[in-house]
């Protein structure tokens, strides 16, 4: 169970996971806000901070301050080492996105005082945007380090828009709306002198369906849909033509004849879940079975069934956290003549960090492969460092202060054979993570509006 707390305006203040108990243990996640106030004396803009948890119990802070009418304006996360990694968004006089900044290097822990770099050179990049009229979006200047690099220019015809990026590396477009502002052409320049296209065009059906796709090399993807727009027939360039002859009340669809002519009967439970497919009759024993709620995680897959006349091949996670994160998993194979030497149980197992990020996994023994427990080490801002098993995989993995790590991620994922887990955070180049270890799927904002999301928000800040 999820625990929260608010404060006497009705804003979030502190939040528990499964995991963690309100009673006796510090919370997740925590916020506190900072009023805007302006006196001869003091002046501060609306803040909220939040401090997420980490494996040692410590928290890490990051800061988002507020303009006057409450638009983000500035983020503040702890960079990886000393200093703060701080991104900026700057609006024009309508209230539009002007200047985007990349995250950049300061001294000091994450404040609510706004803070002003001394020099655009000190921002690794930026983006500058301009508008017409009626507020589209014309022109879009990148700038590294001060220094302009390249732009996009996009003009706006009745029924056309084009987009030339000269200097970036994406093509230049032109897209064809009709009147009903639905896309009927997409055209792409395949040369620097804008002589040669590639077009993908999209066609619509009375109700506004849409019935046709055409790609570049003219294979065509087709649809039909029932007077209730739900798809009766769909015809792929690959697979070949497949048809929904019956749904149910819920819209789900429960006869469909693929493009072999072999009719699949789906039965679904109380929650809209498959449970079963049949061929060719809907008494007919499943070809495919799955199972749901059966090892204390209510709304989660445990087994995942093919049946076959050799066998069952059978997927089933084993358990899970209090946090829905899946123990283990086996996958079964029978034996039969086309599994020889492969039939067996193959069981996974597949272990935590306190605040949930993957720390081990633990892979079975088969033809004559030991079985090896893979573990990944953390730095203490939980960030993945090492990974060794029977030997080291990854080692000595280091980090911008924007947390970019310079070598390969090597935290083995748990998720690699089972079902998907709670997200966690992956440094890469286009977006680098604050440190934070562990989202709880709150957000908060000076408003007193509560927001719950799922999957979690990742609170990124622009890579530097």
């Amino acid at each position: 169970m999820t625990r929260y707390e608010y404060d006497g305006l009705g804003r979030l203040v502190k939040g528990w996971s499964p995991i963690r108990s309100s009673g006796t243990q510090t919370p997740d996640v925590q916020f506190s806000y900072q009023q805007a106030t302006a006196t001869s004396s003091r002046t501060s803009p609306a803040a909220v901070t939040t401090k997420t948890i980490k494996d040692d119990g410590s928290y890490v802070s990051s800061v988002t301050i507020y303009d006057g009418l409450l638009r983000p304006v500035q983020t503040q996360n702890e960079a990886h080492g000393p200093g703060r990694i701080i991104a900026d968004t700057h609006y024009d006089d309508h209230g539009r996105t002007s200047i985007v900044t990349s995250g950049y290097l300061a001294a000091g822990q994450p404040t609510t005082t706004l803070f002003a770099p001394k020099s655009t050179t000190l921002i690794p990049s930026y983006v500058k945007t301009q508008y017409d009229g009626t507020g589209r979006t014309v022109r879009q200047a990148t700038y590294h380090d001060g220094d302009f690099k390249y732009e996009t220019f996009t003009s706006y015809g009745p029924n056309t828009v084009h987009v030339n990026p000269p200097g970036n590396t994406s093509p230049a477009t032109w897209t064809t709306t009709d009147a009903l502002g639905r896309v009927t052409e997409i055209e792409q320049y395949t040369d620097a002198g804008q002589s040669a296209t590639r077009s993908t065009r999209y066609a619509y059906d009375v109700r506004g369906n849409r019935s046709e796709v055409t790609d570049p090399a003219g294979n065509k993807w087709t649809y039909k849909y029932d007077v209730r727009s739900r798809i009766v027939e769909a015809t792929d360039p690959d697979t070949g033509t497949t048809k929904t002859t019956a749904y149910d009340g819920a819209d789900r669809p429960l006869v469909t004849l693929d493009a072999n002519g072999k009719s699949l009967y789906t039965t679904y439970d109380v929650l809209g879940r498959v449970t079963a497919i049949r061929e060719g009759s809907a008494t007919a024993s499943p070809s495919k079975s799955f199972t749901f709620d059966a090892v204390g995680a209510l709304g989660m897959p445990v087994t995942s069934t093919r049946h076959t006349a050799d066998g069952d091949y059978v997927t089933r996670t084993t358990g899970y956290t209090t946090d829905y994160q899946p123990t283990g998993q086996d996958i079964t194979i029978p034996a039969n003549a086309k599994t020889a030497g492969l039939s067996g149980t193959y069981s996974y197992i597949y272990g935590y960090t306190p605040t949930g990020k993957p720390l081990s996994v633990t892979y079975p023994s088969k033809g004559g492969i030991a079985s090896e427990k893979v573990v990944t080490r953390y730095n203490e801002d939980g960030l993945p460092e090492s990974t060794s098993g029977s030997s080291w995989y990854t080692a000595d993995v280091t980090y911008s202060p924007s947390a970019t790590s310079s070598a390969p991620s090597p935290a083995p994922s748990p998720t690699a054979c089972g079902p998907p887990t709670l997200s966690t955070r992956t440094p890469d180049a286009s977006s680098a993570p604050s440190p934070t270890v562990r989202p709880l799927h709150l957000t908060a904002s000076p408003t007193a509006t509560t927001r719950t999301t799922r999957p979690a928000p990742s609170h990124r800040i622009p890579a530097s």
